[in-house]
């Protein structure tokens, strides 16, 4: 939520490891980003066991950066995408279905009914899409589903900041 990092009531700030042992949650990157992964323990139908990876995003992730936490503009490291990109395509070879789970929606994502989309664009008046870049996340989960390959850079103009993308899930 909004305070997972700040000061706690006792005047401490709690680490990244004991915000995942409150949750429950493994710690496989040592970062505010991680993912969880579920398998029924037996087959649900026809013999398919159910497989779901939980991927939590951090879309504050402003390490070294001033201000776009202050102006809400969510904003990813290359780590944290390139970490993704590989999430993602591990979730794709070992047959896991995947949700993608963050604080909270971008601000030009909008739900648009009867579209297969991981979510859809909302523009403004003047065809603007709002703060930040083209969706990144948005990209390469859409990527992700039509096993596509994907390579664009995305620029925060806020915060000077270009990052990456070249992913391809293509035969993953």
């Amino acid at each position: 939520g909004n305070h997972d990092k700040g000061a706690a009531s006792s005047g401490t700030v709690p680490t990244n490891e004991s915000i995942y042992t409150l949750m429950g949650m493994n710690t496989n990157t040592g970062k505010l980003y991680y993912y969880k992964d579920y398998t029924a323990t037996e087959p649900v139908k026809n013999g398919v066991v159910y497989k779901i990876r939980m991927i939590f995003l951090n879309q504050y992730d402003i390490d070294g950066v001033t201000g776009s936490l202050i102006n809400n503009y969510t904003t990813y490291s290359q780590e944290q995408i390139d970490w993704l990109i590989s999430t993602l395509q591990d979730a794709k070879t070992n047959g896991y279905a995947v949700m993608v789970c963050l604080h909270t929606q971008d601000r030009n994502m909008g739900c648009i009914a009867n579209t297969k989309k991981f979510y859809d664009r909302v523009y403004d008046a003047s065809g603007k899409a709002g703060a930040g870049p083209d969706p990144i996340i948005e990209d390469i989960v859409n990527a992700f589903k039509t096993g596509s390959t994907l390579i664009k850079d995305y620029t925060w103009d806020n915060i000077s900041r270009t990052v990456s993308v070249n992913a391809s899930f293509s035969g993953a």
